[in-house]
């Protein structure tokens, strides 16, 4: 019998909010319009569409306490005063809940729409940074058997290409270290933004201060600092969120220093502190590939009837999603394997018929199109 579980539930991801049939994101990070759908995208959603008053009331709800603006994915970007939200739908002017006096194209350059913390909506420049609210569909079909990556009935969700858990309980970094080992995973490495978006969430939803896994405790001398997993870190070449004059490096004689996130830190920013502190912690793990090693095409289908895999290719990293690769610029098309959490250029296919949705280029779209490489395969 195939013990594969089947997507055919009707839920959220750990964070999002149901409402009908969709989930709710807030993201707190503030970035322009299109980046804004990045990172929507990068949770397997977009930005919010809202077509009816009881849905602008739910998100509402979700906002109202927080004083900031929101994108939302309405436009008028193809044609000045039509707003249409990025569904291809056009706005239906008796659902509209825009402010007094909006959209008025101030400077003849407002072409993306967000919403107050009140419910109303205003036109905006779509280069502003805004916070976002992204939606995803909550009702799955059974399209394919797969294996569940993170173990969300246990507190395990998925994020940047892992499984992490937040440990409600308050702990020393040692104690926090060892309460992950005994989950087969580690304390948080933040060695990316992605990363450090998702713990300055996490302490933000939590209003906890949490401990990340870096000290200088086994690094030989003060200041020589490196994960709890043993892997190395450069103060002055690794991804850093210190906070102002940090690292201070004084709890050195004290057992060491080790890293926490303050429950007030501004955008998650990075402290020392001594190792004997009590705070909450982030477990990570890689997420549990079912068929490592096995390379198939992304409709299920097996590469054995043809490849062009170049010389000693693929390279199946253990532990790590490979998918394949090709450099335009190869006359032979040769192909690559790499890690599938790279920013790479893409070509899709798609049935005759569809209803392809147009995605506008901008800043945070361009810089990705650019790349000469594309994902062909996914293993």
């Amino acid at each position: 019998m195939d013990a594969t579980p089947k997507v055919s539930s009707q839920r959220c991801p750990n964070g999002w909010q149901s409402y009908g049939d969709s989930c709710y994101f807030v993201k707190t990070d503030e970035i322009n319009w299109y980046d804004s759908r990045l990172a929507c995208e990068f949770e397997q959603g977009d930005l919010a569409v809202i077509k009816t008053a009881d849905v602008n009331t739910f998100l509402t709800g979700l906002i109202k306490d927080t004083g900031k603006f929101y994108w939302i994915g309405l436009h008028d970007k193809i044609s000045e005063g039509n707003f249409v939200w990025i569904d291809g739908t056009a706005l239906d002017p008796n659902n509209a809940q825009w402010n007094s006096g909006e959209p008025n194209d101030y400077g003849s350059n407002e072409d993306c729409a967000y919403v107050n913390t009140d419910g109303r909506w205003n036109d905006l420049a779509c280069t502003n940074n805004q916070r976002m609210i992204c939606e995803r569909a909550a009702a799955l079909k059974i399209i394919h058997d797969i294996t569940i990556n993170c173990d969300e009935s246990e507190g395990w969700y998925d994020g940047a290409g892992q499984c992490y858990k937040f440990m409600d309980r308050d702990a020393s970094w040692d104690d926090s270290v060892n309460y992950c080992k005994l989950l087969d995973a580690e304390l948080l490495s933040i060695k990316s933004q992605v990363e450090q978006n998702l713990a300055t969430y996490i302490v933000g939803i939590h209003s906890a201060t949490i401990w990340i896994g870096l000290s200088d405790k086994n690094g030989g001398s003060s200041g020589m600092y490196q994960w709890s997993n043993g892997d190395p870190y450069s103060l002055t070449n690794d991804y850093n969120n210190w906070a102002p004059s940090q690292p201070d490096n004084k709890f050195y004689t004290q057992g060491g220093n080790c890293i926490e996130i303050p429950n007030s830190a501004n955008d998650g920013q990075w402290n020392t502190a001594p190792y004997t502190n009590l705070a909450k912690s982030i477990c990570q793990k890689v997420k549990d590939y079912a068929n490592d090693g096995i390379f198939t095409w992304t409709e299920g289908t097996s590469t054995a009837g043809y490849n062009n895999w170049n010389p000693n290719m693929p390279k199946n990293m253990q532990n790590q999603p490979d998918c394949g690769k090709v450099l335009v610029e190869d006359s032979n098309g040769k192909w690559d394997s790499d890690n599938c959490f790279l920013l790479l250029a893409s070509v899709c296919k798609a049935k005759v018929g569809t209803n392809i949705k147009t995605i506008f280029p901008g800043a945070g779209e361009y810089k990705y199109m650019m790349m000469s490489l594309f994902y062909i395969i996914y293993a």
